[in-house]
């Protein structure tokens, strides 16, 4: 669901959710510096976690500043940046988010505008946009869509810009009428695109007013109301189209998602795959 790598002059950067040190010690959020090749040169703490859930994501602005959320699970986000990120003593202090946030998405436009989608815990739970312009604090949360029972929910969202700055919001519906987790089905996958720096929101050309959106009101890219769908990350090409990878009743081996100016479509990827192999 988050950007875990990023390459800065010459250099590759990857942070990843690491084991604790000992007993009842906390997870590690890690950033490791490694050369062009890959290959790890260095590696430390940025910040803390609680459990194995919600490793950390990263952006890289235009300037060459990387920005970092750091992940909780059900607790406080914490934001940090750099202008230096392979020096630990360049990194800003943590400024918390909050209050029960997991798994973030984590993006920037050209004019350094950050952009983050999680999940959010609550009664039902739901899926929060923030903000944070160039210069200025973070916007207050936007709840862009809300699970329609209590309990257990997990969007599994993915956030990106597209080559005209669109932004580019995929997530799933997913949830049990009990609210517990071990019985939760994804439902339906559903895209969002705003084409203002956050400002509005469509949903499959329609302008959302009512947000936050709901398995009621959603126009989805597909929807099975029995369950077994299972969306991944998405990408958005240079015609300003969104692919993504997902699971679906009908696609046994799964499908290859792609929208066009007519809607969109779907690739078997068991029949590619079959294609593909040696007579």
């Amino acid at each position: 669901m988050s950007n875990k790598i990023v390459r800065r002059d010459g250099q590759l950067f990857a942070a990843w959710l690491d084991a604790p040190l000992g007993p009842a010690q906390p997870s590690r959020v890690q950033l490791g510096v490694c050369d062009a090749r890959g290959l790890l040169q260095t590696s430390f703490q940025l910040g803390s976690g609680i459990d194995n859930h919600c490793g950390p994501a990263l952006a890289l602005d235009a300037s060459g500043r990387m920005h970092a959320i750091i992940g909780a699970h059900a607790g406080d986000f914490h934001y940090r940046y750099a202008d230096d990120p392979a020096a630990p003593q360049g990194w800003s202090e943590p400024e918390t988010l909050g209050p029960a946030d997991t798994y973030p998405a984590l993006a920037v436009s050209a004019n350094g505008t950050l952009h983050l989608a999680h999940r959010e815990k609550g009664e039902r739970w739901q899926l929060w946009y923030r903000r944070k312009k160039l210069g200025c604090a973070w916007d207050a949360p936007r709840v862009m869509a809300v699970s329609p029972t209590p309990g257990y929910n997990h969007f599994m969202q993915s956030l990106s810009l597209g080559p005209d700055g669109s932004i580019h919001l995929l997530f799933q519906f997913h949830y049990a009428e009990s609210g517990r987790a071990i019985d939760c089905k994804g439902r339906a996958i559903v895209h969002l695109q705003s084409d203002d720096n956050g400002q509005s929101w469509f949903n499959e050309g329609r302008r959302c007013d009512d947000l936050p959106l709901t398995i009621a009101s959603m126009q989805p890219v597909c929807h099975y109301p029995e369950g077994e769908v299972r969306v991944g990350n998405h990408v958005v090409d240079a015609q300003n189209q969104p692919w993504f990878y997902a699971s679906t009743p009908s696609k046994s081996g799964g499908g290859l998602w792609h929208r066009s100016a007519d809607g969109w479509h779907a690739r078997d990827l068991a029949e590619l795959c079959a294609s593909l192999a040696p007579e």
